[in-house]
């Protein structure tokens, strides 16, 4: 995962001990508090959003449904749609936020939005279209391969370099910090 671990023996993600600022981020303790959310939904919500989602080959509108069904068992576990759960996601991709991976990201839904029409598209000259399309999409990945070849890009990842969410919150909070001067 590129923005908090996951225990290996739970499944879940790690908010005790040095892992303890994710819960110095209000959104992100709004949600692991809540009984009815805890830190099952919290990690659904990691697994949905994250960069390095174990679950990315999935659609983006498909991620919430298997991110529940791997940590709980149940597709429809949580209200995805709910004031908690979206203000979470919209702070976690705050803090991840790298625009490379973005760029990255968006590719790759475009690549898996593309796949999927042309699986339920039944007319063979529009299937045609589609796979044109398809080229240029993988023509934007090959090109932002080859820019990024020899290129760490998961460099800036805050699990990767050790830095905890505390440490995190606390660069935001700082005006000098690196975090204040990539987001203005």
């Amino acid at each position: 995962m590129y923005l908090v671990e996951l225990d290996p023996g739970t499944g879940l993600a790690k908010i005790d001990g040095t892992y303890d600022g994710v819960r110095a981020i209000k959104e992100f303790r709004e949600v692991i508090n809540d009984p009815e959310l805890g830190v099952e939904c919290f990690t659904a919500i990691a697994l949905a959003a994250d960069y390095l989602t174990p679950i990315g080959r999935y659609s983006e509108k498909d991620r919430p449904y298997k991110a529940m069904e791997s940590v709980v068992g149940d597709r429809r576990a949580f209200v995805w749609d709910q004031e908690k759960i979206q203000a979470c996601l919209i702070k976690y991709e705050a803090l991840q936020f790298d625009a490379r991976l973005e760029k990255k990201r968006t590719l790759d839904f475009m690549l898996l939005n593309k796949l999927e029409e042309i699986k339920s598209e039944v007319e063979d000259d529009n299937k045609v279209k589609l796979f044109k399309q398809l080229s240029t999409i993988e023509g934007l990945i090959d090109k932002f391969n080859n820019d990024t070849a020899g290129v760490d890009i998961l460099d800036g990842s805050p699990v990767r370099n050790g830095y905890t969410l505390r440490r995190l919150e606390q660069k935001i909070l700082d005006k000098n910090s690196f975090y204040n001067k990539r987001l203005s």
